[in-house]
């Protein structure tokens, strides 16, 4: 916290220009840090996603559970993890969904065989690592309105680049932005948000990586005092 009667730093002019030197390089030093924690924790988020809803269409192609195990799966995950707001019903269709639309209907079964040994199988390890990079909810976004592969990674990469909002890409999608620009390809070229935009902030402060850093956390205190 500071100190409201701190006072500025006071000295030759010469001084002052090279200690504020000094801190400007410490708190771009500090922001990078901190965008990639924020990342590092959305991506192991937006990859468990991209598993559970892998294993909830394996069940359901496998195990004799009837139509509702999705709503009990829920609650069981909600008991087991009270802290964390994306096992709801709702949110494990999307996980589902999720998976669905960027894994190819003839490999699912193998994919799912993989999932110990591979990330993201089944999936474009380029357009996976791009999704990885944006928070859960641009994601859900981008495969609930996109109707092919193609699309999405043209709307994942145009957010990445321009540093959209929610707002913005929910925009774009309403417009149809990428029918207007001529469908371009996309060589899926892996990038960082700008460290001031609007999906930037948007990913540091990702109510759905927040939970899930909060809970592993006293998880891990719990498991460290036992």
């Amino acid at each position: 916290m500071s100190d409201p009667a701190m006072p500025p730093l006071t000295r030759p002019p010469a001084v002052l220009a090279d200690y504020q030197d000094w801190l400007k390089t410490i708190k771009q030093r500090i922001h990078a840090t901190r965008m990639k924690v924020a990342l590092a924790a959305n991506g192991e988020l937006i990859s468990l996603y991209y598993e559970i809803g892998a294993q909830i269409v394996d069940r359901e192609s496998h195990a004799q559970w009837g139509s509702g195990f999705i709503d009990a799966f829920s609650h069981d995950l909600r008991q087991a993890f009270p802290e964390i707001g994306g096992f709801s019903s709702k949110n494990l269709r999307y996980c589902r969904a999720f998976f669905r639309f960027y894994c190819d209907p003839e490999i699912w079964q193998q994919a799912v065989a993989k999932l110990r040994d591979t990330p993201w199988p089944g999936s474009e390890s380029r357009l996976s690592a791009l999704l990885m990079e944006i928070p859960w909810g641009h994601n859900i976004l981008i495969f609930t309105k996109c109707s092919s592969v193609a699309e999405a990674g043209f709307y994942i990469t145009q957010t990445l680049e321009q540093g959209w909002s929610r707002d913005v890409l929910a925009l774009q999608l309403k417009s149809n932005l990428y029918a207007r620009s001529g469908k371009a390809v996309t060589n899926f070229s892996r990038t960082l948000p700008p460290p001031q935009s609007d999906l930037a902030q948007q990913t540091l402060k990702d109510p759905y990586t927040f939970d899930f850093m909060a809970i592993e956390a006293s998880h891990m205190v719990e498991i460290a005092t036992r």
